[in-house]
């Protein structure tokens, strides 16, 4: 009996130990499956994003192919940075390197330097890139991208002051996208009664520039001056330019972090019959992954969560860049379908503005595109090389045909070897060395000299009036040229004229544009 108990009690101790063995074993098993499951899980989520980076280097990569080929028929593929390039902005020759032109990425400016269209834009007659537009204005945007190379994101590069024409270059030269409005606002709200809740309007000095997209990585952007601007997590704060002060609390430059970011479309309520909305077009699909991963550890969240939000914002640049690329053609267009016999300098009492026979003809029935049509070209550039080119027997005919020169002067070039570019860089005291000595035959070849600086077939015209008030004429003009091409939207406003000059302003257009035409000047 003793040994039947004891065996009965070890048979109880196996069976229960093989029950706790077979716990054991099917938690080990769902722990197991629980672990290959969040690996799976893990797996997919990491594949989803490289899918997504791969799919996004493809494009950029797409990209970069579509634009060597555009260069390999329209530009140079062989272009560097450090190249200068040389631009005549409306008579202005402006020196800069590409790297600066090129520094906004996805920009009209951009587009025109990156040297895809090299072979096709417009030049004078020096081989320099011809520009139609105020030479005061580019100057200005060309000082704004120099600045921005040396500024600091704690201090930025103010952009340039919209200055005429100069509203239209910043605009589609240099931002991407903007949006003008006259009813735009911040707001401002405290949440621990750090100061009074506020709401700031524009101020009206820069409606156009009521929010754009930045450059170099920045996010949204509020007003001309930086007021309000987005970067990553970063807020940065620069108030009381485009939008009024707000509370004394918050004038100044500020950098805050931002916790969260809401970001709503305010749009019309729908009507008993309402339209289809267009669709923007582009190329981009946005399939980002706006609901956060929140079923791993912190750390593994946190670092999921962040290429996401890299490969969104990457996304958002892609497809920026695609339809930039895909208008840039068109908007190139405006400055290289000219041929260079249109290149037109007009001499306006002695200041000179180099413009184009399309745009000074804009309105074909005006006394102004008359008087272009009248006048003959002053030289021949299929038959004369530019004064640059002349050698020392060129130099020599061009004095024999000077009358009253005497001919000791023509011989005392020759023997210097004076070529083309030495004799327009002669003033009076080098006419002087050469033995000119009467005044007035030195003054007679100080003009002749000037002359021979017009660009071979660019016509010369005498313009008597006031530089101020033609340098307004012809940006008006350029101005209507750009929206009749599609390129502006709106159609331009009559020119800002300083009281002093308004009499005078309207007296030369009425002279030029009789009639229903000077209505868009006046």
């Amino acid at each position: 009996m003793k040994d039947d108990h004891h065996h009965t009690k070890n048979y109880t101790k196996a069976t229960t130990a093989t029950s706790e063995m077979e716990k054991l074993a099917a938690a080990n098993q769902n722990l197991t499956k629980a672990h290959e499951s969040r690996e799976n899980d893990y797996t997919t989520e990491i594949n989803k994003l490289e899918a997504k980076e791969k799919q996004l280097m493809d494009r950029l990569k797409l990209l970069d192919e579509k634009k060597f080929k555009v260069a390999l028929s329209n530009g140079d593929v062989d272009v560097a940075d450090e190249d200068l390039v040389e631009i005549n902005a409306g008579g202005k020759v402006i020196a800069v390197s590409r790297s600066t032109l090129t520094q906004f990425k996805g920009t009209k400016l951009e587009a025109l330097f990156s040297g895809r269209w090299d072979k096709i834009m417009v030049r004078d007659s020096s081989g320099r890139i011809f520009l139609d537009v105020n030479p005061v204005c580019f100057q200005a945007i060309v000082d704004y991208l120099n600045e921005v190379k040396i500024s600091t994101e704690e201090n930025p590069a103010a952009p340039p002051s919209a200055l005429s024409i100069s509203t239209f270059l910043c605009n589609s030269l240099i931002y991407s996208q903007h949006h003008q409005s006259n009813k735009a606002f911040l707001y401002a709200i405290s949440k621990n009664g750090e100061f009074t809740p506020s709401k700031m309007k524009l101020n009206g000095s820069s409606n156009e520039y009521a929010i754009y997209s930045g450059q170099n990585g920045y996010g949204p952007t509020f007003g001309v001056g930086y007021d309000f601007r987005v970067h990553g997590q970063t807020l940065y704060l620069k108030t009381g330019n485009t939008y009024q002060s707000p509370p004394s609390q918050l004038l100044g430059s500020r950098t805050l972090n931002i916790k969260e970011m809401e970001v709503f479309q305010v749009v019309p309520p729908l009507t008993s019959n309402p339209r289809p909305r267009q669709k923007a077009k582009t190329n981009n699909d946005l399939t980002l992954n706006t609901k956060k991963v929140e079923r791993f550890s912190s750390a593994v969240n946190s670092a999921i969560n962040e290429k996401w939000l890299a490969l969104a914002e990457l996304e958002s640049e892609v497809a920026s860049l695609e339809v930039s690329f895909e208008d840039e053609e068109k908007f190139v267009s405006f400055f290289s379908t000219q041929d260079d016999q249109d290149l037109i300098l007009l001499n306006v009492c002695g200041s000179h503005i180099a413009t184009t026979q399309q745009t000074l003809q804009v309105h074909q029935d005006s006394i102004l595109a008359s008087k272009i049509l009248d006048t003959k070209k002053t030289e021949s550039s299929s038959d004369q090389k530019s004064v640059e080119e002349w050698n020392t027997e060129d130099v020599a005919a061009w004095l024999n045909t000077k009358e009253g020169l005497d001919p000791s002067v023509v011989k005392n070039f020759e023997e210097d070897g004076v070529i083309g570019r030495e004799l327009i860089s002669l003033g009076k005291e080098g006419l002087k060395d050469f033995g000119v000595t009467r005044k007035g035959t030195i003054f007679y070849l100080l003009s002749e000299i000037e002359k021979l600086k017009v660009p071979p077939g660019t016509a010369s015209i005498l313009i008597e009036h006031s530089p101020y008030c033609f340098e307004k004429i012809i940006d008006h003009l350029r101005l209507e040229d750009l929206f009749i091409k599609g390129l502006i939207e709106n159609k331009p406003r009559s020119p800002v004229v300083r009281a002093s000059e308004k009499g005078r302003f309207e007296k030369v257009v009425k002279h030029y544009f009789p009639g229903d035409t000077s209505k868009s000047f006046l």
